[in-house]
């Protein structure tokens, strides 16, 4: 049961990223950049997103999913450290 929740966290997460970089600055398409191996060292800082932005996002998603609050702190930990746009230029 546990891994399935973990993998249903992971999907949002991943669906976080697909949002974040499809209206970043410059768009991109998260899985073109995974699959190429832009993001990798610190690729992530070629993209731009103020980080209000960013959090709006990543609640919007959380809500939607219904996610509680230890599930949303999750989540939102592991895309701001993972590898979302650069919050700052």
């Amino acid at each position: 049961m546990k891994i399935r929740r973990e993998t249903y966290l992971y999907d949002i997460c991943i669906g976080i990223f697909e949002e974040l970089y499809a209206k970043a600055e410059p768009k991109a398409v998260f899985k073109k950049l995974l699959d190429s191996g832009a993001l990798e060292g610190n690729g992530y800082l070629n993209y731009f997103m103020p980080a209000e932005q960013q959090r709006e996002i990543i609640l919007k998603h959380c809500k939607k999913h219904k996610l509680s609050k230890k599930e949303t702190d999750a989540v939102a930990f592991e895309v701001i450290l993972g590898c979302s746009p650069a919050s700052s230029k």
